[in-house]
């Protein structure tokens, strides 16, 4: 994600994973608007000029199998949020 405008450094972009569901919060924060409690994202605060430090993240992997079949996940895990990194599938002939 990049941004651009007054509100933000220029070339800024999130030091944190970020994905679209943290698109409202931050143009609502950006318009002195509050952010729906329904609203999963956050404020992507770093990109802003006088923002805030990006938050700390915590990177994570999840194995489940059955039978044959196994799936690994890779999430990371910043302000309270889960963003899925990628994943792999295997099925064992």
């Amino acid at each position: 994600l990049g941004f651009a405008g007054s509100r933000f450094e220029p070339g800024a972009t999130p030091a944190a994973p970020a994905g679209l569901s943290d698109l409202a919060p931050t143009i609502l924060h950006v318009l002195d608007l509050p952010a729906a409690p329904s609203m999963t994202g956050r404020v992507l605060g770093e990109v802003m000029l006088a923002g805030t430090p990006a938050p700390d993240i915590s990177p994570a992997t999840h194995h489940v199998g059955h039978g044959a079949y196994s799936q690994r996940l890779a999430t990371t895990i910043s302000a309270g949020r889960s963003y899925l990194d990628g994943g792999t599938r295997t099925l064992k002939a």
